[in-house]
């Protein structure tokens, strides 16, 4: 009932109009009888202020002279004679300054009032229906002797507004139903036409495309009802037109009322979905449709919909026993809460394009999972589809080649020669020739093509089927090379090299051979090989001595076999020779002869024995050197840690003069240990003052005829190069074995760097590498790109015979060379290098001043102004990382140490303040100083780096790592060069 009321109350044109008339007259009598009210209400207070200050005014006459006299008992009787007016609550006597002398509540008196005027004048202390509170100045003669104080209420007052306001709500409530009546009658005459034309609109809703109106008249209902017929006559005929296009196009529409589960579907949508057309439709009907395996996925998209993302989605639906391919999109509409109200969408039938992309993909697929490139090529010679394999073999991606044609990657065909090449292949369909493709990074390699036309859409297309047949070249190659050097082998090899059958005969011999016994080969072809070699009639495992293994060996076990024998030749003399035989088997695996290499090893049994004398003489040398360099390390680090110590320690402190003994003491000691290790490198020089520069120049035509054409040299001389007092052959072998080494190191083509400048050795850098001294220094650095060295081998580079080359291809003394000069002449050698890195060797050779033979120390450096900003610093050794901490913090910055990027990296996260500037290592494990800049970068935006390195720059540049305009330092540096390039780099300049 009550639903049934609001609705027709507040959803129908009557019920609103009569709500409308009551409310219109409810506001209207609510302000009448307000207004009255106010207006009483206010009369009756004006009319009690009148009356409190009247009976006030008379009280403090009255009492005036009493009040005077201090008689109590006379003004307790006047206070009590005003109970007779019916309003009073209460009547007080104060002296002027405000005690009570007299109250209608006896228990005030003596208590003082608080609230009374500053002067003696009459004043209303308080004005409402509930309380009007007035005091009036008792007067005698001019004279304020006292207050009265007089406090009426309101009740009656009270009482005849209540009833006023009654009967005005009396009224008022029938003025409503009055209104309310005459505009329901008025409603009725006025919605009874609007009822019909939505009578109409509700049979059109339920499907009733025919229903129109039939309204008589020109009023604004019949008007409305003929341009609704009309709409309703377009919309029937939009609506054949929209389901004949959605037929054309397959493709279906749909609008769904979310909050009542209503479903409409156009006549397209039925048929895609195999649903006859009227039937009533919900969600749940749509979902019944959709294949079973892709309903989850569907309903994951259209719950994600409504809460407002988007819904499109290609998904199965069974129609009939037949699975169909359908694409659905849709928009929903959400109220201002964010509630989805509507959903209106398509539905496009996509099974023949689905059907022609799975034939596309298993076309492709095949395509890139042949071990063939595969090219689809116009009749312009541009690439329409290629394969994984042509883009794998081109070194291109997908979009670049099919940016290209065949005059980009194949040499062969320039563009004007294409179209001769177009009309062959149209006149034979398919033929397969070899050709030439051209990598991305130009690299030029041999192929086998299959061309084979075809037409397509009324144009000519080429399936190009590549395949690199470069290995397949190089196994042509070398069978030919091979059967060349067959023929040549026994003629040019150095080894002697002979093939003897079961009886040990001679079954040929080469050159090498001949000349080792100095017979010809015809002299030895057909005798027993002991009988050549050894001028004996027993083979030699019939003999003693160390000839009892040979060939004997293979023929027994079918394996190869090493052994050493002693050789006579025709004119008696003896070789020490080395021989190996292999085995030779016939078809049923028996082996059928052996062949021997024979190498004499005479000279290298002799220079074997001078080795190992040379080594019994360098051995106490060696003792000695290693000895005193190993104490002279400890020594440094002694008078680095002593004089670091001084720098810290005022003179007067009593520990400063032991600390100068140290110091004392270890230069004494390190007197001793120089004359050790001068007599470990005990050498004859002529040493010469001369400028590096012109030295090295005259070297640089034999130096590249040494290394090779395949690696580049390149020299950078230093300008303003000090002299130094040097042998210059010592310069000589220390380039020609830092080139060789170099060369070595590199794989096919590379680069070699020799470079020269003045270098500044400090105090902090001796720290961290106890040979060198402090003091001014020419350096020689021989960089390569090659193949570097890991820190073990580094360790053992400068050992005598140590060596990382095979077997025959080094003596293992060039490095030891180098830096026995070094050591000689007061210099050290430094050594950067990582795996795959390359690496450079610095020679530090001292500046000669002419004026003594002791090192010139460094002359003090200007004053270089530190800081207070906070300095992140990446380096992997451990000695380095201390000492350039130390040197920072003693410049006043903060200094936040890493070992590694990764700590680097986790110091950075973890550190809340701002860091100023990364000064890291360019070389390091996990990452290179560029990488691990970028990385921090994503965390401190503002951050500058500085770069050090043992490398030298252009080394660092060419690996990619040194962009232009970098901040980098070399080492070794000083710390005042080291304090200004990091000022230099905070500073931005």
């Amino acid at each position: 009932m009550k639903q049934t009321l609001y609705r027709f109350l507040f959803g129908t044109l009557r019920g609103r109009l009569i709500v409308g008339v009551a409310v219109v007259h409810a506001v209207m009598m609510a302000l009448f009888i307000t207004d009255l009210t106010a207006r009483q209400r206010a009369m009756l207070l004006d009319r009690q202020i009148e009356e409190a200050t009247a009976l006030s005014q008379a009280l403090a006459t009255s009492a005036a002279g009493w009040i005077a006299a201090n008689d109590i008992a006379g003004l307790q009787e006047l206070v009590e004679a005003q109970r007779r007016y019916p309003e009073i609550l209460f009547a007080i006597l104060a002296d002027q300054e405000g005690r009570v002398l007299a109250d209608t509540d006896p228990a005030r008196q003596d208590l003082y009032l608080l609230d009374l005027p500053g002067e003696a004048r009459q004043t209303v202390l308080a004005g409402t229906p509930a309380l009007v509170d007035v005091v009036v100045p008792a007067m005698i003669g001019g004279r304020h002797v006292g207050w009265a104080r007089v406090g009426i209420g309101q009740k009656a007052a009270g009482e005849k507004l209540a009833e006023i306001i009654r009967d005005g709500v009396v009224y008022a409530l029938v003025a409503i139903l009055l209104g309310s009546a005459i505009a329901w009658l008025m409603g009725r005459r006025i919605t009874r036409r609007l009822y019909a034309v939505q009578e109409t609109i509700a049979a059109v809703r339920s499907g009733n495309r025919l229903a129109r109106f039939a309204l008589a008249g020109n009023d604004e209902a019949a008007v409305m009802a003929r341009e609704f017929n009309h709409m309703l006559d377009v919309i029937v005929e939009s609506e054949e037109n929209l389901n004949l296009a959605q037929a054309v196009a397959q493709t279906g529409s749909w609008y769904l009322d979310v909050r009542h589960n209503e479903l409409k579907w156009s006549a397209e949508t039925y048929r895609m979905f195999g649903i006859p057309q009227g039937q009533p439709l919900t969600m749940e009907t749509f979902v019944a449709c959709i294949f079973p395996e892709d309903r989850d996925r569907v309903l994951q998209a259209w719950n994600a919909a409504l809460r407002g993302g988007p819904y499109d989605i290609e998904h199965r639906i069974l129609v009939e026993n037949e699975t169909r391919w359908v694409r659905e999109r849709a928009k929903i509409r959400f109220d201002a809460a964010g509630n989805a109200l509507t959903g209106v969408g398509t539905a496009q039938d996509i099974t023949e394009r689905k059907q022609a992309e799975q034939d596309i993909a298993l076309l492709s697929f095949a395509l890139n999972n042949v071990h063939e490139a595969a090219f689809l090529i116009d009749e312009n010679a541009r690439f329409q589809y290629v394969n994984e394999e042509a883009c794998r073999i081109l070194g291109y991606s997908r979009d670049e080649l099919l940016g290209l044609g065949v005059p980009d990657v194949d040499p062969n065909f320039p563009a004007e020669r294409w179209p001769d090449h177009w009309n062959e292949l149209r006149r034979l369909n398919s033929f397969t020739f070899e050709g030439r493709h051209k990598s991305r990074e130009g690299c030029v390699f041999p192929v086998e093509i299959n061309a084979n036309y075809f037409e397509y859409g009324g144009q000519g297309y080429n399936l190009a089927m590549v395949r690199d047949i470069t290995e397949r070249k190089l196994a042509e190659e070398a069978l030919r090379q091979s059967e060349e050097f067959n023929r040549n082998i026994l003629a040019t090899v150095d080894e002697g090299f002979i093939v003897v059958d079961r009886e040990y005969r001679i079954l040929s011999a080469n050159r090498a051979f001949c000349d080792m016994m100095r017979l010809s080969a015809e002299q030895m072809v057909g005798r027993p090989c002991y009988e050549v070699s050894h001028h004996a009639t027993r083979p030699c495992f019939e003999q003693d001595g160390e000839c009892r293994e040979c060939a004997r060996h293979t023929f027994a076990t079918g394996m190869p076999h090493v052994a050493s024998h002693t050789h006579e030749d025709a004119s008696g003399a003896k070789h020490h020779m080395e021989l190996r035989s292999f085995p030779v088997f016939d078809v049923s695996g028996t082996v059928v002869s052996a062949i021997e290499t024979i190498n004499d090893v005479t000279e290298k049994r002799k220079l074997e024995e001078q080795l190992r004398q040379a080594q019994k003489m360098e051995a106490v040398g060696t003792l000695a050197g290693g000895v005193a360099h190993d104490f002279n390390n400890m020594l440094i680090v002694i008078i680095g840690h002593t004089e670091l110590a001084l720098q810290q320690m005022a003179p007067d402190q009593p520990l400063f003069a032991n600390l100068q003994e140290i110091r004392k003491a270890a230069g004494r000691s390190a007197d001793l240990t120089r004359q050790l290790l001068a007599f470990a490198r005990k050498q004859t020089v002529v040493p010469k003052v001369l400028d590096l520069n012109e030295t090295v120049e005259g070297m640089l035509k034999m130096l590249r005829r040494l290394i090779g054409e395949d690696i580049d040299l390149t020299w950078l001389p230093g300008t303003g190069g000090w002299q130094i007092k040097v042998d210059p052959s010592q310069i000589d072998q220390i380039l020609a074995n830092l080139c060789v080494n170099a060369r070595d190191a590199i794989a096919g083509v590379g680069k070699v760097t020799i470079e020269t400048r003045n270098a500044v050795i400090d105090e902090a850098y001796c720290a961290d590498h106890p040979e060198a001294i402090p003091g001014e220094y020419v350096l020689l650095a021989v960089s390569d790109d090659g193949c570097g060295l890991d820190k073990q081998t580094l360790g053992k580079i400068f050992e005598p015979f140590f060596t990382t080359k095979e077997t025959g291809k080094g003596t293992g003394l060039g490095l030891a060379t180098v830096y026995g000069i070094a050591k000689q002449n007061n210099g050290f050698v430094n050594v950067d290098s990582e795996p795959g890195q390359g690496s450079t060797f610095k020679i530090y050779l001292p500046r000669d001043t002419g004026k003594s033979v002791e090192m010139p120390r460094e002359s003090p450096a200007s004053s270089v102004t530190g800081g207070h900003e906070t300095i992140l610093l990446a380096e992997d050794e451990a000695a380095i990382l201390d000492m350039v901490k130390q040197i920072l913090e003693d410049f006043g910055y903060r200094v936040l140490a890493a070992s590694t990027p990764g700590e680097a990296i986790r110091v950075a996260r973890e550190y809340t303040g701002e860091i100023h500037l990364l000064i890291t290592d360019m070389v390091m494990p996990e990452m290179n100083g560029h990488e691990l800049a970028k990385n921090l970068l994503s965390l401190h935006p503002k951050l500058k780096c500085l770069y050090m390195s043992g490398y030298s720059a252009n080394v660092i540049a060419r690996h990619g790592v040194l962009d232009e305009g970098t901040n980098f330092i070399q080492k070794p540096f000083s710390m005042q060069a080291f304090a200004a390039k990091v000022r230099e780099a905070l500073d931005g300049k």
